[in-house]
């Protein structure tokens, strides 16, 4: 009762926040005299238009808006420019100009910089000729900084909303997708929306004073969870590590161990509500308990639902570096798996699927590829995600740090998690900030502050060695703890990309979209 009567008072906030703004904010408007029009696609577009008052990089920050033409009604102004009003009746694909969901991309690998657009963005039909509104904002890259790309995305999306009195749009079916860093930075949005943490960045920027909350998130293979991102790598993937020194070979001990205080703090729970836990093992670091056991059953599933969805024969690789073979039956592909000792074991009647440990699973298909500590890279001064202004790697696992007391890093790690950026604000409020499972999960300070997006689907390749797998996984479990509706699939077979079981992801995501909304 008490995430929902949040949930209600913010959703309050959010639309008394579309109300007209004062006269100073007014001039964060879209210019409706300046159109362009692409007759070949039948889309009214624009570009370079500044979201934010106070501009950090206006390099950056602006954006592009591309209207479906049957969403206007329009007058050429002589010159290849139109002036431009919402129509009341023209539809496209069953939506009319007030129940468009309005498309915001996300396309940020590796945390970069996304550059706003500057001409017409290339596939523009492929989303307007469903009936979306499709928005491109430039923002800043992680040599700014976290949060500058969400905060930078956050203020464009208060714009667009702030504009809804004279643009066309659903104020209430904002769609953030992403992959990779897009996709970290995607849930982000999605579970931090109209945060007070945000708000001393927002202000700085001069955002409009309306709701940044997105109301469904697509995630591929985000690089998200940072809060737990390097102990989670070491439980799961560190028993694949070889030739490591004692000092490494300790670090990362403690951390696999850390990620069990972590889970078993966190009070993760399953479907049904029952706890999720991490137990001391005979062999491994802490490879037991029903969160082991609920991990273990993920991959069995992704396997199994391989099998389902494949045709055999099939050409496809066994393996992550292995040539691709032809397959004859589901029992010759697991053969393969097996082929260096059994792992697997498939039951063909009742298409089950059993392996032997999590630890078998990654040594064959998941090794580590990162250094210990992937993401608080000890040797290269921390992440460059945290710096405070410089571009500079900087530290910011607090529990890294315990770890690595005593040893060559410690004074780094002093140094860097007391400093502050430009508005005074440390690695830990900025942590904070940027995981999402702080605003998800009750055991979380910040819980239940925001307005989390009601729907979500997230994908990921299950061979990726970018990130645990138990990055998604407890992503998908708070988000359903929390009440969301959210689809999760891992996918066999596949890596770092827009993983999807069948189809492609673009058509997937539309498909997806259009059953939420058309």
């Amino acid at each position: 009762m008490k995430k929902r009567l949040i949930s209600i008072l913010l959703a309050v906030f959010a639309v008394m926040s579309c109300l007209p703004l004062s006269v100073a904010e007014n001039t964060l408007s879209v210019d409706m005299t300046k159109w362009q029009y692409s007759a070949s696609d039948n889309v009214y577009w624009q570009i370079g238009i500044p979201y934010c008052s106070n501009p950090a990089d206006p390099v950056y920050e602006s954006l592009g808006i591309f209207v479906p033409g049957n969403y206007f009604d329009a007058t050429s102004n002589g010159d290849g420019t139109f002036t431009c009003t919402v129509s009341e009746t023209g539809t496209v694909n069953g939506y009319i100009s007030s129940t468009a969901p309005i498309l915001f991309p996300v396309n940020t690998p590796g945390h970069k910089a996304q550059s706003a657009p500057s001409g017409y963005a290339k596939g523009t039909s492929t989303w307007t000729n469903q009936g979306f509104i499709y928005v491109v904002a430039g923002c800043r890259g992680k040599d700014a900084g976290i949060p500058a790309g969400v905060t930078d995305l956050k203020a464009a999306i208060r714009f667009i909303r702030s504009n809804l009195n004279i643009l066309p749009g659903a104020a209430d079916r904002f769609v953030a997708y992403g992959h990779s860093g897009g996709g970290s930075q995607t849930a982000v949005l999605g579970a931090s929306g109209n945060s007070a943490l945000y708000a001393p960045y927002l202000e700085a920027i001069g955002a409009a004073q309306a709701s940044d909350a997105v109301n469904a998130a697509m995630c591929w293979c985000p690089i998200t969870g940072f809060d737990s991102a390097d102990e989670g790598h070491e439980w799961m993937m560190g028993v694949t590590r070889s030739s490591l020194t004692d000092e490494m070979q300790s670090i990362s001990d403690a951390l696999a161990a850390a990620y069990a205080e972590y889970v078993n703090a966190m009070n993760f729970t399953d479907e049904s509500g029952n706890p999720l836990t991490l137990d001391p093992s005979g062999s491994g670091i802490y490879q037991s308990g029903t969160y082991y056991e609920y991990v273990k059953r993920v991959i069995e599933e992704s396997l199994e639902h391989y099998l389902t969805d494949t045709t055999f024969p099939t050409t496809a690789s066994s393996g992550k570096k292995s040539a691709s073979v032809t397959y004859q039956s589901p029992q010759d592909y697991i053969s393969a798996l097996n082929s260096s000792g059994e792992w697997v074991s498939y039951d063909t009647v009742s298409g089950k699927v059993t392996i032997s440990s999590i630890a078998d699973f990654v040594t064959r298909l998941k090794k580590a590829s990162k250094p210990v500590a992937a993401f608080d890279k000890l040797e290269a001064g921390g992440h460059e995600l945290f710096n405070t202004g410089d571009g500079e790697c900087t530290h910011f696992d607090a529990t890294l740090y315990e770890i690595v007391k005593g040893t060559s890093y410690e004074a780094d790690f002093t140094d860097d998690l007391t400093r502050t950026d430009a508005l005074g604000f440390d690695a830990a409020y900025r942590l904070r900030m940027f995981s999402p499972l702080s605003f998800l999960m009750e055991t979380s300070q910040d819980y239940g502050s925001s307005t989390v997006a009601e729907h979500w689907r997230i994908r990921t390749g299950i061979i990726q060695s970018d990130t645990p797998l138990t990055t998604e996984i407890n992503l998908a479990l708070a988000l359903n703890a929390y009440g969301t509706d959210v689809d999760f699939e891992t996918v066999w077979g596949q890596g770092h990309t827009q993983a999807e079981r069948t189809g492609s992801s673009t058509e997937n995501f539309i498909d997806w979209v259009n059953g939420l909304y058309k």
